[in-house]
């Protein structure tokens, strides 16, 4: 082999070299560029999951307090039936039953299940 073989050699090997050096700037780009992507996607993620997990425990507060005033509204809508049904009892009472009137204090004749409404004042209003 002659010197000016040996120049186009190295000159080719140059070229490729060249070629390499370029291929493997363009790839540590894309590698950066995508390492950055994973960084601010995996921020993101754990954003995300930072909120689920603040929703979710708003969601079982909620969930507990829903059930908390749904207990309130029925332990009020049971109040509220007996105060009804006591109200109901007590004005069929003085009605069939007939008032009773000795010494100015009047009565309700009721059962004996009942002996919270035995002596009332004469001025009441029965309704």
């Amino acid at each position: 082999m002659n010197l000016s073989t040996y120049i186009a050699l190295f000159w080719i090997s140059w070229d490729r070299l060249q070629v390499a050096d370029a291929e493997v700037q363009r790839l540590q780009d894309g590698l950066e560029q995508t390492t950055a992507q994973k960084a601010a996607l995996e921020r993101d993620v754990a954003a995300l999951q930072t909120e689920n997990a603040s929703l979710r425990a708003n969601g079982e507060a909620l969930a507990a307090e829903k059930w908390d005033i749904a207990n309130a509204n029925a332990d009020l809508q049971n109040r509220l039936q007996t105060v009804s049904y006591m109200k109901v009892r007590r004005y069929f009472l003085g009605i069939f039953e007939g008032k009773r009137c000795q010494n100015g204090v009047s009565s309700i004749i009721v059962p004996r299940e009942y002996p919270t409404l035995y002596w009332k004042k004469r001025s009441e209003n029965y309704t």
